[in-house]
């Protein structure tokens, strides 16, 4: 089965906006497959210019997952698109499927590019009134919880985040607890059938860019309670590349480096909202 064409359909909210759902389309020479993934957000979120922004952006990053099952030479969505929004995408793309290209044997040539376009745009005026309060990414472990004891020593007031994929929470949950902080934990539920697909002969399987994801569901926290800084530690060697392929370095962590660390900040800047910091 060869990918043929890979398309962002639509995204939006449902149950009091608590439920975002986001649709693609993945054509290949012998079946098309629709798909859509949710996010679950632990309460409402505010109808702002900013939540859209970001739920348009979660819609392109989430496309990863299902993108890389085939590669299709083609991506098409509807989205108004600049050109310096255009290369931070294929950025990610080529980058965060760096470890995938190199583990698969592909060029990063097969990589389908996006490119300046006009399409929609949001109309809202942003009303977040912005506080100096922190959303802190909680994966459990030592970064996380240095983070937090040097965030409560500052005097910063306090959430935390998490990316969930199962019901169980287990040690994230404990660290939060820990520290005395709450805890918001966003639900993610993938397309069922990605399992299957990615059982088919010719798929391709391999890492994805996720700390991407948790950057922009810490961000959508951030917007709902009206915290300016979105923190998230890594540390120092996620920005050591482990291999070259194709005299590119290949990051396992790229996601989580200094390069793409600013390149982050830069999009949330220009296309979400100057506040988040």
């Amino acid at each position: 089965m060869t990918g043929r064409k890979f398309i962002i359909t639509k995204t939006g909210w449902r149950n009091n906006r608590q439920l975002a759902y986001f649709c693609y389309s993945l054509e290949t020479d012998e079946k098309t497959f629709e798909l859509e993934e949710t996010l679950e957000f632990p309460i409402p979120v505010p109808e702002t210019i900013e939540a859209e922004n970001l739920l348009r952006a979660l819609h392109i990053a989430l496309s990863i997952s299902y993108y890389k099952s085939f590669v299709p030479p083609v991506i098409q969505h509807s989205y108004n698109m600049t050109d310096v929004e255009a290369q931070f995408w294929n950025t990610v793309y080529k980058h965060g499927l760096g470890e995938f290209l190199y583990i698969n044997s592909l060029s990063s040539s097969k990589i389908a590019t996006f490119s300046a376009q006009s399409g929609l745009l949001s109309s809202q005026k942003s009303t977040i009134e912005w506080l100096d309060k922190a959303s802190l990414g909680i994966g459990g472990g030592k970064d996380s919880i240095v983070a937090g004891e040097l965030l409560k020593v500052s005097n910063v007031p306090l959430c935390g985040f998490v990316l969930a994929t199962g019901e169980i929470l287990g040690q994230t949950q404990a660290v939060a607890n820990a520290m005395g902080i709450n805890l918001f934990a966003v639900k993610r539920i993938l397309d069922r059938q990605i399992l299957e697909i990615n059982k088919i002969e010719g798929a391709y399987n391999g890492h994805i860019p996720i700390s991407l994801i948790f950057g922009l569901v810490g961000a959508m926290i951030a917007t709902t309670n009206q915290g300016r800084f979105v923190i998230v530690a890594n540390e120092a060697s996620a920005s050591i590349p482990q291999t070259t392929w194709e005299d590119q370095n290949i990051n396992h962590q790229w996601s989580k480096s200094i390069e793409f660390e600013r390149l982050f900040q830069d999009y949330l800047h220009a296309y979400v909202s100057k506040e988040l910091r």
